[in-house]
């Protein structure tokens, strides 16, 4: 003896849409969080590099008896 499941592709597809909505709504806080967390860790990352990397050029520049002179930014 079978027993067979007549359920419509519409209800079907209803279910799995209700689904989507409900892991989007559950999900998508979580997501946004953990992207802004990786921004600022890659911030963080890149403004310690660019102080070791003056560093590295204040040490040179000693070190050679280089005096460098401030220079005016670009203007826009």
């Amino acid at each position: 003896m079978t027993n067979k499941i007549d359920i419509s592709s519409t209800a079907i597809e209803k279910s799995i849409d209700l689904a989507r909505e409900f892991l989007e709504k559950l999900v998508s806080p979580a997501v946004e969080e953990v992207g802004l967390l990786l921004r600022d860790s890659v911030a963080l990352w890149k403004f310690k590099n660019q102080v070791r990397v003056l560093n590295k050029a204040k040490t040179y520049c000693d070190r050679n008896k280089i005096s460098p002179k401030a220079i005016q930014p670009r203007r826009a």
